[in-house]
C-alpha cells in the first residue's frame, strides 16, 4: 500500500485491490487515514455493488433504506441524483440535525472533462479563520436551508426562502459529531445567515469565511475516471461540482454512511431531491 497526501485535503491510495480484504492492520492505516485526512481515493477499483457496500463499512455505518444501499448521481438513469449542471459547495443534509456522516463515490460513467469534484477541509478552515473572524463565529449558530430544487442557483437566503423548507441551526463553527474537533458548520450551498446579526453583517462575515474555507490552499479537485472509489467525510470536508457537458454521460454510485433514520422518514426532504432530480433531467 502506497499514501500520496494530496492538496487541501485526502490522500491517494495505491497497490490495493479492493476487491480482496486487506489484513487488519491494513484495514486499520486506511480508517486511521479517513480519520486524519478525512478523503480517500482509490484507482482502478472494479467493484460490485455488495462489494462497494462492504468496503463503504469499514469507515462508518452504511444506510439502508428499503431500496437498499445503493444509490446513483447519473443524468442517464431514471432515479439518478442531482444529474446535471454545476454543484455549489455544501455538506449532504446540513440542513436537518444531522447532516450524513460520510459519502461514497465510485465511478462508472465520466465525461470527458472528468466532471470535477472539489472537496474543500472544514475542519482545517475551522483552525486557520485567525482569531478576529473565529471570534465573530464563537457562540453564533448558522441557519442552513435545504436548497434542492431551486437549480443550485447558489446560497440560499431565507428572505427568498418557502417558509416550509427544512432548515436546521447549527453551531457555526463547533464539534465533529464523531471526532470532536472543531469544524466550520457553513456551507456554500444551504447556510442562509449567522443567527442574530443583520443580513448585511452577516454576510460580510460568512464571504471571509468562505474565503478561507473554499481557497485554493484549502481545496482538492478530482478529476474522475472510471473505476475511482472515493470516500469522505461528509461534516469534515465539503464537496461542489463543476459544470460539464450534459450531453456526456456521468454515473457515479454512491453508498452513504450515515446512523440517523433513513431519508426515506421524511417526506419533505425526499421530495426535495424527486424534485430535483426531476426538474433537472
Amino acid at each position: 500500500m502506497r499514501v500520496e497526501l494530496l492538496p487541501g485535503t485526502g490522500a491517494l491510495v495505491t497497490g490495493v485491490d479492493l476487491r480482496r480484504d486487506p489484513d487488519l492492520s491494513g484495514k486499520a492505516q486506511l480508517q486511521r487515514l479517513y480519520r486524519d485526512r478525512h478523503l480517500l481515493v482509490f484507482r482502478d477499483q472494479d467493484l460490485t455493488d455488495e462489494r462497494h457496500v462492504e468496503v463503504a463499512g469499514w469507515f462508518g455505518p452504511v444506510r439502508v433504506t428499503d431500496r437498499g444501499a445503493i444509490a446513483y448521481v447519473s443524468n442517464v438513469r431514471p432515479d439518478g441524483l442531482v444529474p446535471e449542471g454545476p454543484l455549489p459547495f455544501h455538506s449532504d443534509m446540513s440542513f436537518t440535525e444531522s447532516p450524513l456522516l460520510g459519502i461514497s463515490l465510485h465511478a462508472m460513467e465520466v465525461p470527458r472533462s472528468g466532471a470535477s469534484t472539489l472537496f474543500a477541509n472544514a475542519e482545517a478552515a475551522a483552525a486557520g479563520l485567525g482569531p478576529t473572524l473565529a471570534g465573530h463565529l464563537a457562540g453564533r449558530s448558522v441557519r442552513n436551508i435545504a436548497g434542492y430544487g431551486e437549480g443550485f442557483r447558489g446560497r440560499r437566503k431565507e428572505a427568498d426562502c418557502d417558509p416550509h423548507e427544512p432548515r436546521f441551526d447549527h453551531p457555526a463553527m463547533g464539534p465533529h459529531p464523531v471526532t470532536g474537533q472543531m469544524v466550520l458548520r457553513i456551507n456554500g450551498l444551504s447556510s442562509s445567515h449567522l443567527v442574530g446579526l443583520d443580513y448585511q453583517e452577516s454576510d460580510r462575515i460568512l464571504e471571509e469565511v468562505f474565503a478561507v474555507l473554499y481557497g485554493q490552499e484549502n481545496v482538492y479537485e478530482h478529476h474522475w475516471r472510471v473505476g475511482d472509489l472515493v470516500v469522505f467525510d461528509n461534516i469534515a470536508v465539503h464537496h461542489a461540482r463543476r459544470d460539464f457537458d450534459s450531453a456526456e454521460r456521468r454515473t457515479l454510485r454512491r453508498v452513504v454512511l450515515d446512523v440517523r433514520p433513513p431519508m426515506e422518514v421524511d417526506p419533505e426532504v425526499a421530495a426535495l431531491y424527486r424534485q430535483a432530480t426531476a426538474g433537472s433531467s
